[in-house]
């Protein structure tokens, strides 16, 4: 390791567990990927910070120090920072094959209508990290930051990611119906999983042993057989049959706060501009990125569970997910509205007719609910725990409750988990 490699916070051997990149592997990508960083030694430095970690793989900020005699054609691309993704370890995600979906967005999809990080390197594998990594723009350069999803989304956050999304799913409104029939001879790649009703059918049957769990970690009255004696698993099979009635096209498919960035056009980026002219300008990044009245726009990133589906499964999961209730219910038909109006905007005029009604895509919207419900239900130590995340999951059960009218037994007992969820919270957190 050299001497002036540096790994923020901690020695580089405080985090070989964690399988930190050496200099020399960093180093070796950009130059295949770039060009000409190891002559004249141009690569003065690297900081290597962890942002996150877990089963689903470690991610670092890699800060450069170029010479100031490093080549023109050099410091013209690259950032003074990226991030780095190592894939994930564990078995189980290896098997979901996570990592190649996102290798396979960014080698095929990345040239989206909406704005994503660029990448230089997208590998499967590697000498030295055998499962593979990303190496990424970061869209902290360019002004972007998270949102605090214990607060949850605000109006204007919320218009600017789903125009962000409108936009990414119109960029393959035509290869998704392509993808679906089985016809690949027009589409880009074969790879990616197809999401169907049936999936939602075997998801919603998982479902039903999960609930109890649920109930009981909200302190809720509910017996193990409430979902198996409502007829739950009937009605909700055809329910989620309605779902393959949209276009299918790309998915997020794991779109919530933590996987939205935003920038506010009103802040300057010229200091970042400045020392990274590799960095989008704010005219470029308004080809790819709507933004709000207010001047917000959206950046996605983290792309792991990418797949060919419904676009209101990325809608729905989205606000439930990341806002809170009044919030959520005050805009949702507007921003259904957004939605339909900003695919419109960006889709050949030959496209339109193929979008469908607002009425429809209100009843789309309703089914796939329940589609978002159960991914909450697996994330649920995002929300059970949370006393400021809690209530989005609660309402989400009491809504697809309403939803499926036909389970009288499954809306007493969403009731008794709201009931509960306040009483969980207080002794939680006082």
């Amino acid at each position: 390791m050299a001497e002036d490699a540096v790994v923020s916070g901690a020695t580089m051997e405080d985090f070989a567990s964690d399988r930190t990149p050496a200099l020399s592997v960093v180093q070796s990508i950009l130059d295949r990927n770039v060009g000409g960083i190891d002559d004249g030694h141009v690569m003065q430095c690297i900081r290597i910070e962890p942002l996150s970690g877990g089963l689903i793989g470690a991610v670092y900020r890699v800060t450069l120090k170029l010479a100031a005699t490093s080549p023109a054609s050099v410091q013209a691309v690259l950032p003074s920072q990226l991030i780095l993704k190592l894939a994930p370890t564990s078995s189980l995600f290896q098997d979901l094959r996570s990592h190649a979906r996102e290798c396979n967005f960014f080698q095929h999809h990345a040239d989206t209508l909406a704005r994503v990080p660029r990448c230089y390197a997208a590998l499967t594998s590697h000498q030295v990290y055998p499962c593979g990594l990303l190496l990424l723009e970061d869209l902290t350069l360019s002004g972007y930051r998270l949102a605090d999803f214990d607060a949850g989304l605000n109006k204007i956050q919320l218009e600017a990611a789903v125009r962000c999304l409108a936009r990414f799913h119109a960029s393959t409104w035509n290869y998704g119906a392509v993808a679906a029939s089985g016809n690949q001879a027009n589409a880009k790649d074969d790879t990616l999983p197809i999401r169907k009703a049936s999936d939602w059918i075997f998801a919603c049957e998982q479902f039903e042993s999960t609930w109890p769990s649920l109930c009981e970690a909200l302190s809720a009255s509910c017996s193990a057989d409430t979902l198996q004696t409502s007829g739950f698993s009937s009605t909700v099979h055809a329910l989620c049959r309605k779902l393959d009635t949209l276009p299918p096209c790309l998915c997020h498919g794991d779109l919530w706060a933590n996987n939205v960035m935003f920038r506010d056009s009103s802040s300057s980026d010229s200091s970042n501009s400045a020392a990274n002219p590799s960095a989008p300008s704010a005219k470029e990044d308004g080809k790819v990125a709507a933004s709000t009245q207010t001047g917000v726009s959206a950046a996605f990133i983290d792309f792991q569970w990418v797949c060919i589906g419904n676009p209101l499964d990325d809608l729905a999961f989205l606000l439930l997910s990341s806002a809170n209730y009044d919030v959520r219910r005050e805009c949702e038909k507007t921003l259904l509205h957004v939605y339909r109006a900003e695919l419109i905007s960006v889709l050949p005029a030959a496209q339109h007719d193929s979008v469908p009604q607002l009425d429809h895509l209100q009843q789309q919207y309703e089914v796939c609910k329940i589609g978002a419900l159960i991914v909450m239900v697996a994330s649920s130590d995002l929300f059970v725990l949370n006393q400021h995340t809690q209530p989005r999951l609660v309402q989400a059960v009491q809504e697809v409750a309403t939803i499926i009218t036909a389970v009288p037994k499954l809306a007493e007992c969403a009731r008794d988990c709201l009931r509960a969820a306040s009483v969980r919270s207080a002794q939680l957190y006082s």
